[in-house]
């Protein structure tokens, strides 16, 4: 036998040993410790096992232009956790922890994702039971839910060449990690009609699968669409163990379409960008750069930038021109929101810098950031998974606790557009206004109560007027589309109905749910509640979502899809429509004996001077300080006053000025007090002028003060070990909402924890309502922190400045009956000093319904 004949009857066996050694065997299928799984249906793809002690290393292209990672566990046990009241959902936890490097092995960025998982069930077609479509060969171990971590493209400067994976932590019934990787590249000459022909029939179903029509009735624009973008698995770098998933059907879940792709670090002309900041100093760093590049002529894109303070001080306002590809812009911030706007498409990214030297570490996405440190800031608040109700309804079981009433909450929004197949009728050519055409009219939800066997109890119409988003975005088959804004509706849906279901025969809504139990209490932070960051990094629910019933089905037929969110900036309020308006106001007094102290509070906007109330307003002036007066205008003769504050305790005196005129003298015997002053009443285009001690505080009632800051003197009451008790008859099916004030001294680092409770003589039946825009909390619990000290009440009878009033709300809904109740507060801290006032301010309406002025 010749050599060569020798050789080539031994190279199999040669191949062979050389890629079990080389670890290709794993790659082609061949790995020992993977077994077939015993269906013909199935099929496979090779992920990588994670270890928390060692780094799995994939490849990234430089022509990559994101990354998508993929986990899936393997459980030994099908038995859920036990879910718990912060965070009720269920299914098993896990988490992942990755590093981006770049060619020289530098570190560009480093993250650690938690993952919540659940099963995904299939209906066999075969025998029409419920079957696991994820599992791990014939070992009997069920895998979970694939979990999806986007990563988009990072600038080029910092392109990064390797993707380090490892696990870090997972729930008992958690025995293995798989992991597997995905860039995202731009298939060449994809705008070729040629491109489309080229590829077989089952791919080309494949990628129109989730379109409205057929791949053959496609245009080339959106088979070009369709073929611009594919994922190509990464290749590893480093030894690793590799499992075989296998998946049956057609739910294979690397492809989901529920995935988020790297748009949100774009700006366009349709979507505004917003940031929350840290309530620290800081500096932020915004990169913009030009998506449609050009090496002749560059048409300016113009930049807005705002910022809406947390404290809802004034906005700050930030404009600038961007006439190059790229720049970098620096804001000085504090605290609040930043929004971003521009006239063109560009993308962008953002660093916060901590400059804070007072200032605690402050937790960024995961990532804890110290004084002098620097964090990357991303907008995408989360994905909101909804689902689509048209003529195939949507419905939701409703479960009930104590024969009582259960809160539900349902958001609408509409995708404008071409985005589903009902839409196609309506015009994509916007008017002058930027609004779609067709799009002006409202919109109707119809719903329905439904028993327990089905049958509908009660049933009506919700409808909103959709206005375009410039903050969310609806994904679909991995392109963003234009959403309306959400419009919330409140149902308090009695205990005969045990689903309610909802349906829209002229519009698909996108729809998602929540619930709140009525007999838990309704925590609210003051002001973390109020401070962006906070509320998307440190957040506390009130409402928990609910899935509707099967779910899981909806998903696998195409009918539910995701929103990106962001935080949106808060309202402006209309000063106008307060200063305008009469109020009338009543203050409640504590049931039983109480201890009650006169106080100067700084005046709200609703707290509009009137007949009634103008002898309770009094202006604050400065020692020796001319002011300009003007009259009330009212029907009432003047009653001109003076509270003085005097921290000397010598006598002193005190020197009344009226146009440049001395008109009274006063000697000062005490600390405090009140003067009755004899000034001309004919004050128009007059002046006032008091002169007193040093330190000495001066309140002046009988007129307006030009440039005065307004106090009102009221009657607080003292919290007596904690508690107090009021009652309240509510007269009407409506909203209607108390205001009640907490006065308290402190170091203005201290927390002032209350709780206020909504009781009756007879049980609270609870009744059913909706759709209405807001229910009633019988419990309330409100965790306050003192703020800086900017107006100070001042409290009579003591030597003490209490800090700015907390201001808390007590909203009788139209879910709770007319009736006499009682509203219980509680001092749930240590202290149980501090004072608080209830009242109820409603503007007056006169018989013709025009507010009285």
């Amino acid at each position: 036998m010749r050599y060569r004949d020798i050789f080539w009857s031994a190279f199999p066996g040669l191949l062979f040993l050389s890629l079990y050694y080389s670890g290709l065997l794993g790659q082609f299928g061949f790995h020992p410790t993977v077994k077939e799984i015993n269906r013909d249906d199935a099929n496979r793809v090779r992920t990588v096992l994670l270890s928390p002690n060692h780094w799995s290393e994939f490849h990234i292209s430089p022509t990559a232009q994101g990354i998508r990672v993929m986990t899936n566990a393997a459980l030994t046990s099908t038995e859920l956790p036990e879910k718990n009241q912060s965070d009720p959902r269920d299914g098993w936890r896990y988490s992942i922890e990755y590093q981006l490097l770049d060619a020289d092995g530098e570190l560009i960025r480093q993250r650690v994702y938690e993952s919540r998982t659940r099963l995904r069930k299939l209906v066999d077609a075969d025998s029409d039971a419920l079957i696991d479509p994820l599992m791990f060969g014939t070992t009997g171990q069920v895998a979970t839910q694939t979990r999806f971590v986007q990563i988009p493209a990072l600038p080029s400067a910092r392109q990064p060449a390797v993707i380090r994976i490892r696990s870090t932590q997972s729930d008992p019934q958690i025995s293995e990690i798989v992991a597997r990787v995905r860039t995202k590249h731009e298939r060449p000459h994809y705008e070729n009609p040629a491109t489309w022909r080229q590829i077989s029939l089952t791919s080309r179903q494949k990628l129109a699968k989730f379109c409205v029509f057929d791949q053959k009735f496609l245009t080339p624009k959106e088979r070009a669409s369709l073929l611009r973008w594919h994922w190509i698995q990464a290749p590893t770098l480093n030894n690793v163990s590799f499992r075989h998933l296998y998946f049956i059907g057609e739910i294979d879940d690397q492809e989901a379409t529920e995935t988020i792709p790297s748009g949100k670090n774009t700006i366009t002309a349709s979507r505004k960008i917003t940031l929350p900041m840290p309530e620290l100093t800081g500096e932020l760093r915004l990169s913009i750069e030009r998506i449609k590049k050009s090496t002749t002529s560059k048409t300016p894109v113009y930049i807005a930038a705002r910022l809406f303070p947390s404290d809802h001080s004034e906005t700050i306002l930030w404009e600038d021109v961007l006439k190059t590809d790229r720049r970098e812009f620096v804001f000085d911030v504090r605290g609040g929101l930043i929004e971003f706007e521009t006239t063109h498409d560009v993308t962008w990214s953002a660093t916060w810098t901590h400059l804070d030297p007072n200032g605690e570490t402050v937790d960024i996405e995961g990532q804890p950031v110290a004084y002098g440190q620097s964090a990357a800031m991303t907008s995408n608040n989360g994905n909101l998974r909804v689902y689509l109700a048209d003529h195939v309804p949507v419905t939701y079981h409703v479960s009930h606790f104590g024969n009582q009433p259960t809160p539900f909450r349902i958001t609408c929004r509409i995708a404008f557009g071409d985005a589903f197949a009902s839409d196609q009728i309506q015009s994509l050519r916007r008017e002058n206004e930027g609004a779609f055409e067709g799009w002006n009219d409202q919109k109707t939800l119809h719903w329905q109560w439904l028993d327990a066997d089905n049958k509908i109890i009660d049933q009506g119409d919700v409808a909103i007027e959709p206005e375009i988003s410039f903050y969310d975005q609806l994904w679909k088959t991995g392109e963003p589309h234009l959403v309306s804004e959400f419009k919330r509706f409140y149902f308090s849906i009695p205990p005969s109905v045990k689903k309610i279901r909802f349906d829209s025969q002229e519009m698909p809504f996108l729809l998602n749910a929540s619930v709140r139990p009525n007999h838990l209490p309704v925590l609210t932070r003051l002001p973390e509640d109020r401070h962006p960051f906070q509320r998307q990094f440190n957040p506390h629910r009130k409402w928990f979502n609910v899935s509707p019933d099967q779910h899981l089905q909806l998903i696998s037929d195409n009918r539910s899809f995701v929103i990106s969110t962001q935080t949106r900036p808060r309202e402006t309020d209309d000063s106008t429509s307060f200063t305008s308006q009469s109020f009338q106001w009543q203050r409640y007094e504590p049931n039983g004996q109480w201890i009650g102290r006169q106080l100067l509070a700084p005046a709200t906007l609703e707290s509009t001077i009137t007949e009634s109330n103008s002898k309770f307003s009094f202006f604050e002036l400065k020692n020796n300080k001319t002011y300009a007066l003007a009259d009330y205008g009212l029907m009432a003769e003047p009653n001109f006053r003076l509270i003085y504050v005097n921290p000397n305790e010598t006598q002193s005196e005190l020197v009344v000025r009226q146009n440049d005129r001395i008109v009274q003298q006063n000697r000062l015997i005490s600390s405090r007090g009140t003067i009755a002053l004899k000034i001309n009443p004919l004050i128009d285009n007059g002046t006032i002028r008091i002169t007193g001690p040093d330190g000495i505080r001066l309140f002046f009632s009988g007129a307006q003060v030009v440039g005065g800051k307004r106090f009102l003197k009221r009657t607080a009451s003292r919290l007596e070990n904690g508690e107090l008790e009021f009652q309240y008859e509510k007269q009407t099916n409506q909203n209607e909402v108390l205001t009640l004030l907490i006065y308290r001294k402190s170091s203005g680092q201290d927390r002032c924890k209350l709780s206020i409770k909504i009781e009756s003589d007879d049980a609270i039946r609870l009744q059913k309502s909706g759709p209405v825009e807001s229910l009633t909390a019988l419990h309330q619990i409100y965790d306050l922190k003192s703020r800086r000290q900017q107006q100070s009440a001042i409290l009579f009878g003591t030597d003490a400045e209490l800090d700015v009033e907390h201001r808390c709300f007590i909203r009788l809904g139209p879910d709770l009956p007319v009736g006499r109740y009682k509203i219980k507060t509680k001092q749930l801290d240590e202290n149980d000093d501090g004072f608080v006032l209830l009242y109820q301010s409603k503007p007056i309406i006169t018989n013709t319904g025009v507010t009285q002025r």
